[in-house]
């Protein structure tokens, strides 16, 4: 296992505390809270579940950064990486603008785009 830094560890431990109480819900079996991370790996019904791995593979499914060529050119807006920053910007065919600015006018044009994250639900 890479080592992770502690923003890292606290969205994995997130996640796989998650993983493991939609399991027990699903189940209708009290695997338990636990208590540290290193019981995450080896949680449930003679250890099968290893919630750590589960955390893993959900984190890995998130989207990615994606090159700007795959963006798309309907008025939706995404955040975009331009300059060395990113923006929350939308692209409705003419270019891609943030509300102040055209990023293509900026030193770097837009090279990467990301959906937004869900809103909190209310």
């Amino acid at each position: 296992m890479t080592e992770l830094t502690q923003n890292e560890m606290s969205l994995r431990e997130r996640v796989a505390r998650a993983i493991c109480a939609a399991v027990e819900k699903s189940v209708s079996s009290n695997i338990g809270w636990v208590q540290d991370t290193e019981d995450l790996d080896s949680v449930g019904v003679d250890g099968e579940v290893n919630f750590l791995a589960c955390a893993d593979a959900a984190i890995a499914a998130l989207p990615a950064w994606q090159p700007i060529e795959t963006a798309l050119k309907n008025g939706e807006k995404v955040l975009v990486w331009c300059d060395g920053e990113y923006y929350v910007a939308s692209n409705d065919g003419w270019g891609w603008f943030n509300g102040d600015v055209i990023l293509e006018n900026m030193d770097t044009p837009p090279t990467h785009w990301h959906p937004l994250p869900q809103g909190p639900k209310p």
